[in-house]
């Protein structure tokens, strides 16, 4: 029995214990798999939980597994054990053909079964469409197809860097694919895809796990001021934060990714800690007086999980202003800087560390935002899974496709429509 077929029962089975359903009606629950990049294989992410070495505490990768309370019966992909061959393999092909085609081919069985395919981000949604393009060929059109549900996370950004035959691509293979986003821009992945279907899913973490991390809220200050920085995105600003911090020993700076930064001769105040797991990111925000988060020009909200973390654990925050952060936590539950200029980073760090009042009201204000929200991670699969469920209800409609409308739940902050950002930059 591989894997995710010996989770089925821990996950299918509590959902409908709860919901009180029989093994019958479990067997009509339209099937859905989530495909996930390599790396985040259901089984290697068992592998890593019992190890201690989860990146984070979610049950599976991002609480997927709660979409067998949105009625779904759930299946994960698998990573292939893979030597140095083979992952180099792996990697070439990914890089020749644009996306992770044989990670795909590996989890075919998982994806050509289901009634509807959710992918992390569109890179895992382009490899299954291929594999589904592939699979109408063997067939002559005939096999029968899943739905594909994928999150937007690299697109805005990437399009303007691809080649033209790339961008052919990812036109074929998701133009008419259903896209969940976490911020305000459907219309500019409908410029891009005019045939797709985007809409926006709110962001959530496992913000119970968090919460209480400080229980003293934002208390005095440390000397020297400690600093904490967290993330792995490419899109965070390393030579910004270093160039504020690294050899003033006014501050201690640590910083939890797993990237081998060059750290600056002298730099004796920088710690580099590669988290094994949530314990140790949520050691980090408890050892912090401030975090500090500094971003590169992205469209995809960088940041967004560390930002709403610290949050949730009571930790000031100092970030870079980028697109539709502050859709999640605005002025007043964050300090927002205009620019990564290393002393404006740093100006904003000693105007937070001297305010102690100012720290405490941020740090509450953030965590009520949070709360009251319920930026939870059970609130936003379940609005996945109720895009999912409209994904297949269009698929059966004679008309086709139709304009997808807005899930439940939006953002209790009063932004509609109207209040939609866009970036003029």
């Amino acid at each position: 029995m591989n894997t995710s077929d010996a989770l089925a029962p821990s996950i299918d089975g509590g959902a409908e214990t709860r919901a009180g359903a029989t093994a019958d009606t479990a067997t009509a629950r339209p099937r859905l798999t989530v495909h996930l990049w390599h790396g985040y294989g259901v089984n290697t992410w068992r592998a890593a939980q019992r190890a201690g070495g989860a990146p984070n505490p979610d049950h599976t990768p991002y609480s997927y597994h709660l979409f067998a309370d949105g009625g779904f019966d759930v299946r994960f992909s698998e990573d292939r054990k893979e030597g140095p061959v083979g992952r180099f393999l792996r990697r070439a092909v990914n890089r020749v053909v644009g996306c992770d085609i044989l990670h795909a081919l590996h989890n075919r069985h998982r994806i050509l079964g289901a009634d509807v395919v959710w992918t992390h981000s569109e890179r895992e949604a382009a490899a299954v469409a291929l594999l589904l393009a592939l699979w109408s060929v063997l067939t002559l059109g005939q096999g029968r197809a899943p739905q594909l549900v994928t999150r937007i996370v690299w697109l805005l950004d990437d399009w303007g860097a691809m080649g033209w035959r790339r961008r052919a691509l990812y036109r074929r293979l998701l133009g008419r694919a259903t896209f969940a986003m976490i911020s305000h821009r459907e219309a500019d992945v409908r410029a891009l895809l005019p045939e797709a279907t985007a809409q926006r899913v709110p962001w959530g973490i496992d913000l119970d796990a968090f919460l209480g991390v400080r229980p003293d809220g934002a208390g005095a200050v440390h000397d020297p001021v400690r600093v904490l920085s967290v993330g792995n995105d490419v899109h965070r600003d390393w030579d910004a934060l270093f160039g504020a911090f690294a050899g003033d020993r006014r501050y201690a700076l640590r910083v939890l990714t797993p990237r081998r930064l060059p750290v600056p001769d002298g730099a004796d105040n920088v710690e580099l800690r590669k988290a094994r797991g949530a314990e140790d990111v949520k050691a980090g925000y408890a050892w912090a007086d401030v975090v500090v988060l500094p971003l590169r020009h992205n469209l995809h909200i960088s940041g967004i999980t560390v930002l709403m973390e610290a949050a949730a654990a009571g930790v000031p925050i100092v970030a870079t202003r980028q697109p539709d952060l502050d859709e999640y936590l605005g002025d007043g539950e964050v300090l927002y800087v205009a620019d990564n200029d290393p002393a404006t980073l740093r100006a904003a760090v000693d105007a937070l560390a001297a305010d102690p009042e100012r720290r405490r009201n941020m740090a509450a204000a953030a965590q009520r935002r949070l709360v009251d929200g319920n930026h939870r991670r059970e609130t936003y699969v379940r609005h996945c899974a109720a895009v999912c469920r409209e994904a297949l209800e269009r698929a059966t409609r004679p008309e086709g496709r139709q304009q997808a409308t807005r899930p439940e739940g939006r953002q209790q902050d009063g932004q509609g429509e109207t209040a939609r950002r866009r970036d003029d930059a």
